[in-house]
């Protein structure tokens, strides 16, 4: 029933809407603008490119309230994040990779201006004077590398501006006593010197009943472009980030099942009161440097960057002795164990890109390069029970990677074209335990990645195109003793993908309809495994390890719509259909053979409809809804019935004021409308005694104001 009512809601918002399109063929007025993206390393138009690719521009994150990463989710398609201890981890199309495990590596690949995260936690907590954010579907081993199964999510921030100043700044509040800062700088010191300075803040109350959920964090970023000659530029950039909430908590029971009875479930009350000790910190600043010489026939770019990013989280967990171990308001029931668990990395990451590609408009497209990187990681975990350590670990991880790559866009006859692409990447990790010298695991990988694939002009805006694309994602060394059933080394993922699609522009780019086909052969899926250590030295303890799948399968499709239906009105519809299990996993006595796959929802059909009301003095006023339907799903691999997430919608809606001069604008907006509670993590079964559901917030919303100086 709660399905059917659902999917009446989606309707119910969406059917005005596509009524609104017969008018497509009406007004003369209307077209759809021109987007550039630089997803294969170049700027081009995004129809042109022959990869699933979607945007989220700057004045879209403004107008609808959106602060950090997660918030995109509801954004772009076939996308969904995990997030627990303020770490975000994102699947797309069902490949990606939950684990808190020093050493992890995720399956989707971050950039910020070009420049490689290795960890989640780096993420800019705050978006903050962002151009544009761009996601890739589909593995990127060609150009991205390690770690790019799922895809890419980049974020482009501004340049400085040469000749030109420029300022803005802007605050926000809303709800649960939140409040939100913007600046923005630009300076251009001489013809050929200019600087740009940038810095966000976030913050706000607990979210959840027991005390936890409240935040309070910043992205602050100072770039200089010195352009000495009109062909070349250099762009240094600084940054710095911060991330601090007081804790990390869940609920229990976010679906009724064996653990949970039926009215058990009450979102966003939290699970016990909260510790004062408990806090999840990340500081994290980076230092960059971009230079591009534009020669006659090629363009060569040089991307060089240090990154230190420091994470520390304590969680207090309550465990109890008997069903229920809370009351349904939260309070805590005689006879529980107190459980303290402590995180702690520092990843100091190098990185060097040099690539050369040939300039835009050639004949024949290429580019080729080298990448190196290297990564070391002290990293400190504690589980403590009722004042006893059990397990501790301090481990000195280490990364090298090392890389050479090239891809080939060929004309062959008339609009057809041929893609080669070649990687070979050479990497090694290791492990040491600080308190034993002896102790020490190592990892080493060699691998060929490969790309070849077909793309012909149908029309003059419509592109079909195809590929066979493999990629993979690191092994590495999980934090565990040595105990029965314990793995302590983990193998690589390895994926080849299929795809074909067609991107069209219709009725004088007043129509756009892009979509893709999808299969993943998959192997070694990465998990993180939660398991109870046998009698001895750590008898009864959780463990938690990274365990790899023998097979899974990936296949289905997305459908991306947008309609300029008139001047000022604007129409987007876009069904994904993904279909993700696991054919063979039993490793470890754990069978998930025929499970679904967590965060991978079988279907989710999103729209938005947008109208500007024009008034005198050319002011105006943007009005946009958003909203999904999402179809149920597990997060968590085991699929307990507990860690299912039953069928639901989420809306959004923003208004917006636009000053005719470009002066100042204000925002109303509002997420979560409906006030759902979804899981955006499974704890899992601790101890066999509870379910833990981290969920995403509830409803927020806020008023924002930006001045343009």
């Amino acid at each position: 029933m709660r399905g059917i009512v659902s999917k009446l809601h989606f309707l119910a918002v969406l059917l005005p809407v596509v009524a609104a399109a017969q008018q497509v063929a009406v007004d003369s007025g209307a077209q759809l603008s021109e987007v550039f993206v630089t997803a294969r390393k170049t700027s081009e138009d995004l129809q042109r490119a022959a990869v699933a690719v979607t945007t989220v521009s700057s004045e879209d994150i403004a107008r609808s309230g959106i602060k950090g990463p997660t918030d995109l989710q509801w954004q772009l398609p076939a996308v969904e994040f995990q997030t627990a201890q303020s770490v975000p981890d994102v699947f797309i199309r069902g490949v990606g990779t939950y684990n808190l495990q020093a050493g992890v590596d995720s399956a989707v690949a971050f950039s910020i201006d070009g420049i490689y995260l290795a960890h989640p936690s780096a993420y800019p907590p705050v978006l903050v004077d962002i151009a544009q954010v761009e996601e890739v579907r589909g593995p990127q081993g060609t150009l991205y590398g390690r770690n790019s199964n799922g895809g890419a999510i980049s974020f482009v921030s501004n340049k400085p501006m040469l000749g030109q100043w420029d300022a803005e700044t802007g605050i926000s509040t809303g709800n649960y006593a939140a409040f939100g800062s913007n600046f923005m700088v630009n300076v251009p010191i001489t013809d050929t010197l200019a600087t740009r300075f940038a810095i966000g803040t976030d913050r706000q109350d607990s979210i959840w009943a027991n005390g936890y959920g409240a935040k309070n964090n910043f992205t602050a970023r100072w770039r200089t472009l010195f352009q000495p000659v009109e062909n070349l530029e250099l762009i240094a950039t600084l940054d710095r980030s911060r991330v601090s909430d007081n804790g990390f908590t869940g609920d229990k029971c976010a679906a009724a099942g064996t653990l949970c009875p039926p009215d058990s479930f009450h979102p966003w009350t939290g699970i016990g009161p909260r510790n004062p000790s408990d806090f999840d910190h990340i500081d994290t600043w980076g230092a960059y440097l971009e230079a591009n010489l534009k020669l006659s026939w090629a363009t060569i770019t040089s991307l060089t960057s240090y990154r230190n990013s420091d994470w520390q989280s304590q969680i207090t967990t309550t465990v109890g002795d008997a069903l229920p171990a809370y009351a349904p308001d939260g309070s805590l029931n005689p006879g529980d164990m107190n459980t303290g668990y402590t995180q702690g990395q520092t990843s100091r990451l190098t990185t060097q890109e040099l690539r050369i590609a040939s300039v835009a408009g050639a004949s024949v497209n290429w580019l080729f390069g080298g990448y190196f990187s290297r990564d070391r990681t002290p990293y400190r975990e504690t589980l403590v029970g009722n004042g006893f350590t059990f397990f501790t670990t301090e481990p000195l991880l280490s990364d090298d990677s090392k890389a050479v790559f090239g891809q080939l866009t060929y004309p062959i006859l008339g609009g057809l074209r041929a893609t080669a692409g070649l990687r070979f990447t050479d990497e090694k990790k290791s492990a040491s335990e600080a308190n034993s010298a002896a102790a020490i695991l190592n990892s080493e990988l060699n691998k060929v990645t490969w790309k070849a694939g077909l793309e012909y002009d149908l029309a003059p805006k419509s592109l079909l195109y195809g590929s066979v694309s493999t990629g993979f994602k690191s092994g590495g060394v999980s934090e565990v003793p040595d105990v029965p059933g314990s793995n302590q080394t983990y193998g690589p993922e390895t994926i080849t993908a299929y795809q074909i699609g067609n991107k069209n522009r219709f009725w004088s780019d007043r129509v756009q309809v892009n979509y893709e086909l999808f299969y993943y052969d998959y192997h070694g899926f990465q998990t993180l495994d939660v398991f109870v250590a046998p009698p001895g030295p750590y008898g009864g303890e959780l463990l938690f390890q990274t365990v790899n799948s023998q097979k899974s399968e990936n296949y289905g499709g997305e459908i991306e719509t947008q309609f300029a239906l008139t001047a000022h009105d604007r129409l987007t519809f876009s069904p994904t259909f993904l279909h993700a299990r696991f054919i063979d996993f039993n490793v470890a006595g754990v069978n998930y053979s025929g499970n679904r796959i967590e965060a991978s929802a079988p279907y989710t059909v999103a729209g938005s409809y947008q109208h500007e009301f024009v008034l005198p003095a050319s002011n105006k006023i943007i009005a946009k809804i958003t909203t999904e339907l999402v179809g149920g799903h597990y997060m968590n691999n085991d699929n307990n019935p507990v860690s299912y997430q039953p069928t639901y919608t989420r809306t959004s809606a923003d208004l917006t004021y636009q000053d005719g001069g470009g002066h100042w604008s204000a925002s109303l907006y509002v997420r979560n409308l409906e006030n759902t509670g979804v899981i955006a993590f499974d704890e899992g079964t601790i101890l066999g005694v509870q379910d833990v559901d981290v969920l995403y917030p509830p409803r927020t919303y806020g008023l924002s104001v930006r001045w343009h100086l």
